[in-house]
């Protein structure tokens, strides 16, 4: 039996949105390292996600003195760091139709970094669809905040905007329902 054409589409948002994310984060980082954008983009080119979220922190906090500030970016950060965790997890199990109900599907992941484990958990469209909704709303906090900042510190040392487009995770998703 195959997977439920609603899982897909589920899943396709999750990594749409993740997508986005890594489009935004880089353009961020390549604002707060140069007016030459090729410098940050040969920077971030084979960076992981977590990677360009450490390096981003890294250059708010040496570009903002305002330590409160920081903190929430570290907060939001630690937000999408936790929730892109639950994603990859989703994103590489296996999945199992064990029922004749495809939308009872299992999902598993065996893994052995330190110790065996294994992961087994029923996963319907609505949960991948839940984690898409606090993935976007995380992001969209995030890319407001971050626009906010670079733009009060573009006056002073910032490049222009390196991504000149709008991205509104629920809006993309809704042009593609």
């Amino acid at each position: 039996m195959r997977v439920s054409d609603e899982h897909y589409q589920a899943i396709g948002r999750v990594c749409v949105s993740l997508s986005a994310a890594d489009v935004w984060i880089s353009g961020f980082i390549w604002r707060l390292i140069s007016h030459d954008w090729s410098v940050g983009q040969i920077i971030t080119a084979e960076m992981s996600f977590v990677n360009k979220l450490n390096i981003l922190y890294s250059l708010l906090a040496h570009r903002i003195s305002c330590k409160e500030e920081v903190e929430i970016f570290n907060k939001q950060i630690n937000s999408i760091v936790t929730i892109e965790h639950k994603i990859h997890q989703m994103i590489h199990a296996h999945w199992l139709v064990e029922s004749t109900n495809i939308y009872n599907i299992t999902r598993f992941k065996i893994t052995a970094k330190r110790w065996k484990s294994y992961l087994r958990r029923e996963t319907k469209p609505h949960d991948i669809q839940k984690m898409a909704d606090a993935f976007d709303t995380v992001l969209e906090e995030f890319i407001d905040g971050m626009e906010q900042t670079l733009g009060a510190l573009a006056d002073k040392t910032l490049p222009p905007r390196a991504i000149s487009f709008r991205y509104s995770p629920r809006a993309a998703h809704g042009a593609l329902s």
